[in-house]
C-alpha cells in the first residue's frame, strides 16, 4: 500500500463509480438503481455505521457491487491516531460483506502517506489493496463534488452534470459519489441515463487493469460476484 490506484489502463468512455460513507439508508437503493442499470460499483463505507445497515451492505453484495472500507470514523486515515486500529475495527465488521477477499481501502483524503502505509503494514493489513483514489470527485475549479454541491442547496440534477462536464474532459476513470445526503440517490439517477447517452460503459473497480493485478497478489478473486464472506485473520 503506498501509490494512489486510480483509473490507469482504463479505455477512453470507461468510468467505475465509486460511493463513499455511510452506510445510509440510501445507500442500498443507489445498490439498486445501479444494478437495474448494469452496473456494478464500489461502496467505501465507515465502521460506525455498519451495524444499523447491515441488510443494505448484504443486499450491495448480493447485487454485485463490492464493499470496502475507509476506517471506522469515516476520517482522513492520514491524520487519526490509530489508523490501524481503526482498519483492523472495521475489517471485523466488513468482512461479511467482502466479495472474493478483495479488501479495499480508501482515506477520505484519497491517499496514504509514507507513515500511514507504513503503520498499516506493520499491522499485518496487507490483504487491503488501496489507496483507492479517484480520477473525479474531488472539489476544485469550477467543479463540485456531489457531497459539497448538495450540502450547498444545489438542485440534484445540478450536482449530476458537474461530473458531465468533468468527465467530458477526463474520459474515464474512477468515479467518486458519495450516500451521505438523501439527494445522492437523485444524483446518481440523473448522471447514469445522461452518460450512458453519451457513450459511456461501466466496469467494476476490480476490472481496473493495475487494481485487479494487485488484488490477485494479495489473495483476492476478482470478478467474483457474491459468494461467502472474507476472513478476517491476520
Amino acid at each position: 500500500m503506498a501509490t494512489t490506484l486510480k483509473g490507469t489502463g482504463l479505455s477512453d468512455r470507461t468510468l467505475a463509480l465509486t460511493f463513499d460513507g455511510g452506510p445510509t439508508a440510501i445507500t442500498p437503493a443507489i445498490g439498486d438503481f445501479l444494478s437495474a442499470n448494469d452496473i456494478r460499483a464500489a461502496f467505501f463505507v465507515d465502521g460506525r455505521f455498519i451495524g444499523q445497515a447491515s441488510d443494505g451492505l448484504a443486499r450491495l453484495k448480493a447485487r454485485g457491487h463490492l464493499v470496502g472500507q475507509r476506517g471506522y470514523s469515516g476520517s482522513d486515515l492520514n491524520s487519526t491516531p490509530e489508523p490501524a486500529l481503526e482498519v483492523r475495527t472495521t475489517d471485523a465488521m466488513v468482512a461479511p460483506y467482502v466479495t472474493g477477499d478483495m479488501y479495499l481501502l480508501r482515506s477520505t483524503s484519497g491517499s496514504f502517506n509514507e507513515a500511514l502505509t507504513g503503520r498499516l503494514n506493520a499491522a499485518g493489513l496487507n490483504k487491503y489493496v488501496g489507496p483507492i483514489g479517484w480520477d473525479v470527485g474531488t472539489t476544485g475549479g469550477e467543479f463540485l463534488s456531489d457531497q459539497d454541491c448538495l450540502a450547498q442547496g444545489q438542485e440534484a440534477s445540478r450536482c449530476a452534470q458537474y461530473y458531465i462536464d468533468r468527465l467530458r474532459t477526463t474520459l474515464s476513470g474512477v468515479v467518486r459519489l458519495h450516500t451521505t445526503d438523501p439527494a445522492s440517490l437523485a444524483v446518481v439517477q440523473f448522471l447514469v441515463p445522461k452518460l450512458k447517452n453519451e457513450g459511456y460503459a461501466f466496469v467494476r473497480l476490480d476490472e481496473v487493469p493495475p487494481i485487479r493485478l494487485l488484488l490477485e497478489r494479495a489473495g483476492g478473486t476478482p470478478g467474483t460476484i457474491g459468494g461467502g464472506g472474507g476472513c478476517n485473520e491476520y
